[in-house]
């Protein structure tokens, strides 16, 4: 276990209370997708009713110290992802609001912020995962 495993417990949690809110919110989640207008509604769909299990399934990964590797990494893959769409979302000047936690919140801004703070996170987690403790 690295020197701060509680990057990746916290990590975890926030993976495990954003995907619990979005179960049964399946309209709001395929809302906030289809707000980036990178995918077609087939898609949009799908991801609207995976993804709230796989972001519980995830931070539940970052809980077990023999997966938090793995799921380190793919949480990092998921961000990065979101960003390239907010990324161009921007870019093209659509203002999107978060539903990372099952609510239609908040201005592009807080978004990028949440976001990114969030990646922070993922990525000191990520680094200190292997790092030894000294004695």
């Amino acid at each position: 276990m690295g020197k701060y495993p509680w990057l990746a417990w916290l990590l975890g949690g926030i993976f495990l209370v954003a995907g619990v809110s979005k179960l049964g919110q399946g309209d709001l989640v395929f809302a906030g997708i289809m707000q980036y207008q990178v995918v077609d509604t087939h898609v949009a769909f799908w991801i609207a009713d995976t993804l709230p299990w796989l972001e519980i399934g995830l931070g539940i990964a970052l809980w077990i110290s023999p997966l938090r590797g793995w799921a380190l990494g793919l949480a990092m893959g998921l961000q990065l992802i979101f960003l390239g769409a907010l990324a161009q979302a921007t870019y093209r000047g659509l203002e999107v609001v978060c539903v990372c936690f099952g609510k239609g919140i908040g201005s592009s801004l807080g978004v990028w912020i949440q976001e990114l703070l969030l990646l922070g996170i993922t990525v000191g987690a990520f680094l200190h995962h292997r790092t030894p403790r000294r004695k």
